[in-house]
């Protein structure tokens, strides 16, 4: 890749020096890709655009969570137009090669750290709301969002009561599979403390305010979860109840 030289003119005051790479900036596609991700970023973080959250897209990386990648690759491509502007560049001296190498392969490799484990920052502040409260039954809120139109949606759920109106829909219609959904996260906190989950245990650590009152597992949750497991092919015989 030919990088361009940019001079300042010698004959010009400093209040009114002529960049020579001044009319390139304004022109690169770097810096409009880089305007054009770090504004959709902040669209997302600010929350004013939910409904990229309930797209039918691919599994794994292939999800929504590639938004998450918009904010370090659209830094990279701004760290590129803007690379030039520093005082004696030359991409032919380590430093200037060590920072241009940075801002090609950072952004890149950040954009994909950041869609396989988000860090909770990068969330907008509703989505972090919603996976506190209502992570165990996700899934099925998603699935019962993209049922819908996605504009219907995104007005639906434009206010937290808004949202919480939608969710409460949803657990009236999807009881039976919301209720289940606690159960095998009842049982999975029970069973970071403990290899051996026995009736009457009470799930710790991060419970949803919604449901403190439900703490306590049951044989029949028990028997009902590890009975799923088992013919999903996944059985975990460390949770088995020992007789």
């Amino acid at each position: 890749m030919d990088i361009p030289e940019y001079r300042i003119a010698p004959d010009k005051e400093f209040g009114t020096l002529q960049l020579e790479f001044k009319d390139r900036l304004v022109a690169s596609p770097a810096l409009y890709v880089g305007l054009a991700a770090a504004s959709l970023f902040l669209i997302i973080r600010l929350g004013l655009l939910k409904s990229w959250f309930i797209l039918k897209t691919l599994p794994g990386l292939m999800s929504a969570r590639m938004i998450y990648a918009i904010f370090p690759i659209g830094l990279g491509f701004l760290g590129l137009s803007l690379l030039p502007i520093l005082s004696g560049y030359n991409p032919d001296e380590f430093p200037f090669t060590l920072l241009l190498g940075i801002t090609i392969w950072g952004g890149p490799l950040l954009g994909f750290w950041f869609m396989y484990r988000p860090p909770r920052w990068i969330k907008p502040s509703w989505l972090q709301w919603l996976e506190q409260e209502y992570g165990y039954c996700l899934p099925i809120l998603i699935q019962e969002g993209q049922k819908m139109n996605r504009w219907r949606w995104e007005v639906q759920v434009r206010t937290r009561a808004g949202m919480q109106a939608w969710i409460d829909d949803v657990f009236t219609h999807r009881r039976e599979d919301v209720e289940f959904a606690w159960q095998v996260e009842k049982f999975e906190l029970i069973a970071q403390k403990t290899d051996v989950i026995k009736p009457g245990m009470n799930a710790n650590g991060d419970v949803p305010a919604h449901r403190r009152y439900d703490v306590m597992i049951t044989r029949e949750e028990i028997d009902a979860v590890v009975a799923v497991q088992n013919a999903q092919y996944r059985p975990h015989e460390k949770y088995m109840r020992k007789k």
